[in-house]
């Protein structure tokens, strides 16, 4: 399923299908995840409902189906981040060096002035 191509709302449908559905996967009643979330069992049911949750209870609830290591390709870390430029940065320097040098290599030689 592509993300990109969906509405929102979509999205959030989506998402608290994945909860609710990894719960019971899990064989997990409401109040058992609610307990290992350290959250109400109202929170649950408004996540697995699509009704207004915060950023903190998602984690919470993520955390308690031990499903938070999915988080850590969602959005890259700085570090990789500036690792993958560093690299592919190399890559163009090293493609523009060898471009110069054939761009100089075709170059038809120009007559000297003699001295």
């Amino acid at each position: 399923m592509k993300f990109s191509s969906m509405s929102e709302g979509d999205i959030v449908v989506e998402l608290c299908r994945r909860i609710k559905e990894a719960r019971i996967q899990q064989r997990l009643s409401r109040v058992d995840l609610a307990e290992r979330a350290g959250l109400g069992i109202a929170t649950i049911k408004r996540a697995e409902l699509g009704e207004s949750i915060t950023l903190s209870s998602l984690l919470c609830i993520l955390r308690g189906l031990n499903s938070l290591h999915q988080l850590e390709g969602v959005l890259f870390d700085a570090d990789v981040s500036a690792f993958h430029v560093q690299i592919s940065g190399e890559k163009n320097a090293h493609r523009c060096a060898f471009a110069r040098k054939l761009r100089h290599s075709r170059r038809k030689p120009t007559a000297q002035p003699l001295r």
